[in-house]
């Protein structure tokens, strides 16, 4: 029997969400993707922009790495 975190996997979130970042970059808007930790966030960068595909200004990050990110007004 598959736990509720099992069900949430191999679904196409972080593909969706990640086509729609590279949507929003493509139209000039600044981007950030928030990782739950440094392993996440490489694996990210490693499975979307390995290919030398452009980054266009995303920027990946973990929530310890964005100084300046005002979660509050998030």
């Amino acid at each position: 029997m598959k736990n509720s975190v099992d069900k949430l996997r191999a679904t196409g979130r972080t593909t969706r969400m990640m086509q729609h970042a590279k949507m929003l970059a493509g139209q000039g808007r600044a981007v950030y993707v928030i990782a739950d930790n440094e392993r996440d966030r490489r694996r990210l960068e490693i499975e979307y922009f390995a290919s030398g595909e452009p980054r266009n200004g995303i920027k990946i990050e973990t929530a310890g790495s964005v100084e300046n990110f005002d979660w509050d007004e998030m």
